[in-house]
């Protein structure tokens, strides 16, 4: 009988890798990733490792590289892979490599089927929302300035009726008369609670910088209090500084939990997360016109 016509070449860039075959956990780094290293070429292919284990493609550095490796070392197809062809595993492409890349031009059917190239898995450009939001539209840019009022000497019965006056001119929203309430509280008994609830206070009139002084303040009467780290958190928001902030309301959470504190985590979180992509995005966009302005000098 005649034999079989040879299998059609698929057009150069056509993904046709399979998406159902295993993959070779160790990708490059496979000693058996032909058939040559398995001594298997008179096995049929079907039994033979490359053809059951799907491996990256690759070309060799055949005269060797200080920074690739010794003569004959397989190299990925594509920078973002790492040496071993397998994303976020071994070590990075050195920046070297760009330019000595050779690309695959094998598009046998069987190639194709189970070794990998660039094209078969699409590398997703992540579109990053770099607009203002409403985080950074609450930032406080001319902040006024406060000075503690002058309340006296307070003894420590009226300094627990100022308590009390603050808490209920708090309850009602008069920041101001709370502030001074607190005070005349604090100059009598100084407590880490009464510093974190009038640094509440003067965040409400937007005197961000006393209030994470008061913050501090409560933090040194007593390490383990919650309130201070979670006012500290949102005068930190407000300030732009998103990871201080972050950093300050995970410890509040840690030694006490509530809702509102468990908001503001997840909605700092989410601001550090969008700020990291931002700056991988500005540095990718510097670092791609470095070149060309140094081409235009």
């Amino acid at each position: 009988p005649a034999p079989a016509p040879a299998p059609t070449p698929l057009p150069a860039g056509t993904p046709a890798a399979s998406n159902t075959m295993p993959r070779c956990k160790y990708g490059l780094a496979c000693r058996i990733i032909t058939a040559e290293e398995e001594m298997s070429t008179k096995l049929p292919k079907e039994q033979q490792h490359w053809y059951k284990f799907q491996h990256p493609c690759y070309w060799v550095c055949k005269e060797g590289h200080p920074e690739l490796g010794p003569p004959g070392t397989k190299c990925p197809l594509h920078m973002r892979f790492g040496m071993h062809g397998v994303l976020d595993r071994g070590s990075p492409c050195p920046e070297s490599m760009a330019s000595l890349i050779m690309p695959c031009t094998n598009m046998d059917p069987d190639h194709r089927r189970c070794f990998r190239h660039p094209e078969d898995d699409v590398e997703v450009v992540e579109v990053v929302d770099e607009s203002v939001d409403d985080l950074d539209l609450a930032v406080i840019k001319d902040e006024p300035t406060w000075s503690a009022p002058d309340v006296g000497e307070v003894g420590e019965d009226a300094a627990m009726e100022a308590k009390g006056e603050a808490a209920e001119a708090a309850s009602n929203g008069d920041w101001a008369a709370a502030i001074t309430a607190y005070s005349k509280a604090l100059a009598g008994v100084p407590s880490a609670l009464t510093f974190a609830k009038r640094a509440e206070a003067l965040l409400k009139l937007g005197f961000v910088s006393a209030a994470l002084a008061d913050c501090k303040a409560a933090l040194e009467k007593n390490p383990d209090s919650a309130k201070p780290y979670k006012v500290a958190a949102k005068a930190l928001t407000k300030k732009g500084e998103w990871a201080a902030a972050y950093e300050k309301v995970c410890v509040g959470m840690k030694i006490d939990w509530d809702e509102d504190a468990a908001e503001l985590q997840k909605v700092l979180k989410a601001k550090c997360d969008k700020m990291k992509k931002i700056e991988e995005l500005q540095a990718k966009r510097a670092a791609a016109e470095a070149p060309a302005d140094a081409t235009a000098e």
